[in-house]
This record gives C-alpha cells, structure tokens and sequence, in this order.
C-alpha cells in the first residue's frame, strides 16, 4: 500500500511539472520544478527500498540516497520560498553545496574515523529488512541544522501567504496547512519514530500534495510573485488607480480605485487578461523590449468619458527578469478640462467666441499650404458691419457688441463646421472656406447677406431694434490660374479680400464684391 501511495505522488509531482512549463520565462517555475523532481526522486527512492526489502543492501544504500534527497529539499524548498514571496535578493549560491558536504560528514567512510550517522538493517517479521539509524550528538547538530534551513523555506511561505491578497485568503488558508504537514511530519518521523523498523515515512508523500496545490494555485491566480500582492495599508488609499499584471498581461492586483474606474469589483478584475476591458499600448511595449526609449505614459478615456494619463512601470528582479507591469492611472479630466479652457482664451475672441487675428493667421496659413498641395481650391471672405459706429455712438456700446455677437451667430449659421469664423479688427471678420471655389465662396456671401438683412436686432436695454448690414468681399484661389496667380500667399489672398471689400463698400449699390484677374467686380443681392 505505501508503495501504491507513493508511485501516486510520484505521478502527481509529474503533473506539476508539465503544469509549471508555461512558467518557463519566471524563476518561481524553474524552482518549484525542481523541488517537485527532488521529491519525486525521493519518492522513487522508498518505492525501491520498500520492492527490494529481502535484500539487506538495497535499503541501506537506497538510505543514503534518501537522507541526501531529504537534505537537498531543505535547500530547494528555501530557494522556492524565496522566488515565490519576493523579486528581491540573490540566492546565495554556496547554499546549493551544503547537502553535499553534509553528505560527505555523515556518510562516507572513514574520513571522521566513523560517521556520525550509523545504519543497520533490521529483519522485520511480514515486512523484510527495515533500516535503524542512530544519531551521535555532533549528527543531531547536522539534522537541526537541515531543519532550521526547511523551517526558514515554511516561514517565508507562510509570511507571503498571510500578506496575500485578500481575494486570495481561502486558497492561501489551505495552502498553509498543506506546507506546514509535511514538516511536522519530517519532525516527528526523525524525531519520535527514528529508531522503528516498521515506520514509513509520509514526509514526502505530503511534500507532493503540497506541491502540486502550490502549482494549481499559481495556475488559477496566475501568481508569480506573492511579495508583490501584499495589501499593505497604503494600496488601497492612493489616490490613483493601480493595477498589477504580470508578463502574460494578467492582472494579479488592483486596488480600490481601480475597481472604482471600471466600475467592477477587485475580484472580478484579478485573473483577468486586462486586455479584455483596457487596451494596452502595444507598440511602446514592443519598443520597450526591443530596448528602445518609449514615453513612460500614454492618454486613455474610460467608459464614462473621464480622461487618465496611464504610467506604466516594468518590475524586475535582481537577474532582470520581467516579472510584470505596474500600471498607474492618473485622471486628468479637470486638467485637460481646464488647459482646454485655456488654449480656447488664447485663440478666441472673449466677446464673439470667433477666432482671435493671431489664431487665425495661423490656420489659414495651414490650410492654404494644404490646398496648394493638394490642388484643392481656397477662398476667403472679408466681412464688415455697415455703420457699426454710428450704432455705438447712437445706442451704446451694449448694442454694438450684441450686433457683432448677433452677426457671428448668422456667419456660423449659414457655413459649414470645416468653414472658420475670425474676427480680424473692430468690426471686420474674415472666413475662410476650405475646398471652396469662387462660385461657391460668392453663393455664401449670398446667403449671410440675405440672412443679415432680415434681421433686426432687438435690444432690451434701450428698448430699440437695429438693423445689421455688413459688407463681403470675396477672394479665390485656384489650381487652374495663372504661374503669377497661383504664386500668391495666403497674406496676398486676405489684401485681395480685403480690395474686394473696400470696393464694395465705396460702391454706391452695392454690399459685395469679388476679386478676380486684377479686378473687383460688384456680386448682385439676392432677394429674401
């Protein structure tokens, strides 16, 4: 039946170690891998001393075999402990020697004149030849040291277990019975039942239950690192949302305002692929490991329209291992919300909300190099309000600037919202209409002409209507003009309106005028 059992183990140590091979890239794989092997061989090792119990050599020397196998799984199990609880520190290396050397002082011959364990084998009545060990004093040093080293591996497990997540404390409440069980087990084997034939030991038996719970833990939580998980106090009270992934994009931690941000419990978003409710930035990932700089945060807008600055910071270990991300969301709203505000001061007119002069020489210089590369015709209209003085000088500047206001409303009505708005002085403004030929530019001057002459303007405060007149001047340029035409500059094109403008003006019947081969030509009023 203990063989049955163990042969049970040693499949279930065989599982582990094809489930931990999609951890091939993280030390806490390779590590538990190996202390899985190491027990498996343990457990080989009493399978054949238990088959081969008729022959009195085969369970002495299957003995020295397994003392060395149980020495190297202190050793092996304090390494694991170490990757799985922190990123932190370097294994010190000198460590891997010590069951050697302990190997050596208890059991090679004659090199301390006898060793300091003695074995014997014993004939046991139905059960063959079992082996009794005895201890000198400087042997029982050798054994308490092997278990303060396996007691370290327990207690820095079980610390890691206790900090761990509070999403993860009924799997991580099992898993520290099963890691205690078999040191208590390797305790009173060694300790109470050492000198009895016909005692079996199970150390490794629960060694393999418990490695294999650690594994499927890792497998469903996707946890590689338990250091990382501690929820200190602080986590949850930044003020930021934080999210930990790991390599595989799989998130391992967030905090309380993170669930907040995606309106989901903590729970529901650990052991998540984070891809399937944020978008990763890619291509600065790519970059980052192909060594090259990427800008350490990029904009994301959340289901609910509020803005974050995501920062994205790579933790590693002393090898340079990438372990995962830590992603850290600051909300930026009221920021954009307010530089928003700030940029619209600075390029728009406070009393009309039209362009200011300086932003509009800005954009039509833009656009105008657009058309002309890409042969696409380009006008402008020059406006002006008829008599803005004498309204101001008769009703008030309240009235005029209700006029100016009232006149921006009527140009926005009658363009398109690619078409721009500037007011350019007092009471002149200039649009200007992309993809817009000198028919079209004179069929929009049309339409605002008419809308404004409909219009009568009632002011409140001095219970008076004002009629709003304006004058247009309109200017074009086209792919098909002349070399000297098509050679002008946006700033040619506005003086071109601007002639246009005056000359409508001047002339007696007439509101508007275009420019055209060097001359301005009056446009007909289309009647209401």
């Amino acid at each position: 039946m203990y063989v049955f059992f163990c042969l049970i183990a040693v499949l279930t140590t065989a599982v582990t170690i094809s489930m931990l091979r999609h951890l091939h890239r993280a030390r806490v794989g390779v590590s538990l891998s190996s202390l899985a092997l190491c027990v498996m061989l343990w457990l080989l090792a009493y399978c054949i001393a238990t088959l081969f119990d008729q022959t009195p050599t085969a369970p002495l020397v299957v003995m020295y075999i397994v003392d060395y196998l149980a020495f190297t799984t202190g050793i092996i199990m304090l390494y694991f402990a170490r990757v799985f609880t922190g990123c932190r520190g370097k294994w010190y290396w000198p460590l891997w020697f010590y069951p050697t050397i302990v190997y050596g002082v208890l059991y090679l011959p004659n090199l301390w004149g006898r060793g300091l364990v003695s074995y014997s084998a014993t004939l046991v009545g139905g059960l063959g030849y079992r082996v009794v060990g005895m201890l000198t004093p400087a042997g029982n040093l050798m054994f308490y040291i092997g278990y303060a080293i396996s007691f370290m591996a327990v207690l820095t497990l079980l610390i890691g277990l206790v900090r761990v997540n509070i999403n993860y404390r009924p799997a991580a409440s099992f898993l520290i019975v099963v890691v205690i069980l078999p040191f208590v087990a390797s305790f009173i084997q060694t300790f109470v039942f050492f000198d009895r034939p016909n005692f079996y030991d199970y150390t490794p038996l629960l060694l393999a239950i418990g490695i294999i719970s650690i594994a499927l833990f890792i497998r469903k939580t996707k946890i590689t690192n338990l250091c990382l998980l501690a929820r200190d106090q602080f986590f949850d009270d930044i003020l930021n949302a934080v999210i930990v992934i790991d390599h595989q994009g799989y998130v391992l931690d967030a905090n309380r305002q993170a669930g907040e941000m995606f309106q989901s419990s903590i729970k529901y978003l650990v052991g998540r692929q984070i891809r399937a409710f944020f978008p990763l930035d890619e291509k600065n990932r790519i970059r980052r490991e192909q060594g090259e700089k990427a800008p350490p945060s990029y904009p994301w807008t959340n289901a609910r329209n509020r803005e974050y600055e995501v920062y994205t910071h790579e933790f590693t270990n002393d090898y340079h291992d990438v372990l995962g991300e830590v992603l850290t969301f600051q909300e930026v709203t009221e920021f954009n919300q307010l530089l928003n505000q700030t940029v619209q001061l600075s390029i728009r007119d406070s009393l009309t909300n039209a362009y200011n002069r300086r932003h509009f020489e800005a954009l039509a210089e833009k656009q105008f190099a657009h058309a002309r590369r890409y042969a696409a015709p380009f006008s402008i209209l020059m406006l002006d309000i008829n008599h803005f003085k004498a309204v101001n000088d008769q009703y008030g500047h309240i009235a005029g600037d209700r006029l100016l206001v009232k006149a921006v409303e009527i140009f926005h009505h009658e363009i398109r919202e690619s078409d721009t708005v500037a007011r350019y002085g007092g009471d002149e403004f200039v649009i200007v209409l992309p993809n817009t030929d000198l028919r079209g530019a004179i069929q929009a001057a049309q339409r605002i002409t008419r809308h404004c002459r409909s219009t009568d303007l009632r002011i409140d405060e001095i219970h008076q209507s004002v009629n709003l007149s304006i004058s247009i001047g309109v200017a074009a340029w086209h792919s098909f003009l002349s070399k000297s035409e098509q050679a002008l500059t946006v700033e040619e094109l506005i003086h071109q309106a601007d002639q246009a403008l005056y000359f409508a003006k001047q002339a007696p019947s007439g509101d508007m005028a275009f420019y055209e081969s060097g001359a301005c030509r009056l446009i007909p009023v289309l009647k209401p």
